[in-house]
């Protein structure tokens, strides 16, 4: 037991294996995310820009308009293209729009692939994505696609999003191919790779997944009292500061540095993304109850944000942005379940 004891306490354990655990959990997650977000763990995701559409209509694309464009395959087995909607207002799927789906190689004079959408699916998946059967040898080829309203108005009607990526084209890897040849498995993990710094949703991710490694790291190494000490010197000696202490009763700095960045994450989420990604909910929330707790915090500034989420939220359903005000809302849920979570602690350890 001694061993074992001594060997967890050691500078090999705290500095090389639990990094390297932390490291290895951040390329799971992401690995796992990223296929989840395009479909398959073994479909590579190439995203194009709006140069893609020949046509978009103004605002809502009503009955009878269509979006048109084309794009050049980038692989073989193309089977799956995702277009970005804004997320809108929930309607009654009876109401919703239905929207053809169709696509052919260039030039070709019947349509390869054809089907309908009803509208609502882009309220769950503001990413839609739209499969058909698999062309093998789709690389280098052009393919035109058309996507229709057959009873679109100015309640129902899609608006193409503003954010990149726009438009994407998957292809779907077969998996004895990949085993079997070497080269072909570097080149899919090169691309899955390149496609999570291509794709702002999977990079969020991505980054909150990595910030329990920087946490641990900076508070065994204390690096911020170090970084930033120097340069906050005349803000230490500030009322702001000695506010601030009564509710980060110990390393003030590492509270202050961290908890900004999990507050600027959760901002982020909210006004710019438009995927739910229940794991970086957790990530977060987990973070932050958990630099509370190292620094001995007061569970009034976790209640704080949740209150303020909860007014973002009314303010931002009352202009009708429903996608973040929702986002505003699951977020002050979990803050408040953190503050619950919190004093429940305290108040356990008190009776102890």
């Amino acid at each position: 037991m001694k061993r074992i004891n001594s060997y967890l306490d050691s500078t090999f354990m705290k500095w090389v294996v639990l990094p390297l655990l932390f490291l290895l959990a951040w390329f799971t997650a992401t690995f796992i995310f990223s296929s989840q977000y395009n479909g398959s763990y073994t479909v590579i995701s190439y995203n194009h820009d709006k140069t893609v559409f020949s046509h978009i209509p103004e605002n809502r694309i009503r009955k009878g308009e269509k979006i048109t464009g084309q794009f050049e395959a980038q692989e073989n087995n193309l089977g799956i293209v995702a277009i970005r909607f804004k997320q809108q207002q929930r309607i009654p799927w009876k109401q919703e729009d239905i929207l053809i789906f169709r696509i052919k190689e260039y030039g070709a004079k019947e349509w390869y692939y054809q089907n309908e959408y009803y509208s609502g699916l882009t309220f769950d998946v503001p990413n839609l994505p739209i499969g058909f059967p698999i062309i093998a040898d789709s690389k280098g080829k052009s393919y035109q696609f058309e996507f229709e309203s057959t009873r679109g108005n100015t309640i129902n009607g899609l608006i193409l999003s503003g954010r990149e990526p726009v438009f994407s084209s998957r292809y779907q890897m077969n998996r004895e191919e990949l085993l079997a040849d070497s080269s072909l498995l570097i080149h899919f993990f090169l691309m899955k790779i390149l496609n999570t710094f291509d794709t702002p949703d999977i990079l969020f991710s991505s980054f909150v997944y990595l910030l329990p490694f920087f946490l641990y790291i900076a508070w065994i190494s204390g690096i911020f009292k170090h970084l930033l000490r120097p340069l906050m010197e005349k803000y230490y000696k500030g009322k702001t500061y000695s506010r601030l202490k009564k509710i980060y009763k110990n390393h003030t700095t590492f509270a202050i540095s961290f908890s900004s960045i999990l507050i600027m994450s959760v901002m982020y989420d909210i006004f710019i993304l438009q995927i739910l990604n229940d794991m970086v909910y957790l990530v977060i929330i987990i973070l932050w109850i958990s630099i509370q707790r190292l620094v001995k915090a007061s569970s009034v500034i976790t209640f704080v944000l949740a209150i303020l989420l909860v007014c973002v939220s009314a303010i931002l359903n009352e202009f009708n942005n429903i996608g973040p005000a929702e986002k505003s809302a699951a977020w002050a849920f979990m803050f408040l379940a953190g503050g619950v979570f919190m004093e429940m602690i305290q108040l356990w350890k008190s009776k102890k």
